[in-house]
């Protein structure tokens, strides 16, 4: 069984070309049917932080292939367009 906790601070990891594309920062819930709808990844910093952080990405919970102990491996099709929230 998962719960938050044990999703938040996994880095999530693209299948397709290995790129890590951060941590798991938030999830969102469909409160109607109790199901997760996306997986909301913390944006990256800009210069050191120095500049902020860039905006968060959203990734489609239907693209997550496997969650290990520390990762999330997702499979994004090539003409997938993260969303930032």
């Amino acid at each position: 069984m998962l719960n938050l906790n044990s999703l938040l601070d996994k880095d999530v990891i693209s299948i397709n070309d290995a790129t890590i594309l951060g941590e798991i920062f938030d999830i969102e819930i469909d409160e109607n049917k109790g199901k997760i709808n996306t997986l909301i990844i913390k944006g990256k910093l800009r210069f050191f932080g120095l500049l902020g952080r860039k905006e968060n990405t959203v990734i489609p919970w239907e693209c997550v292939s496997v969650i290990g102990e520390e990762t999330i491996l997702v499979n994004l099709p090539k003409n997938t367009k993260l969303l930032s929230e």
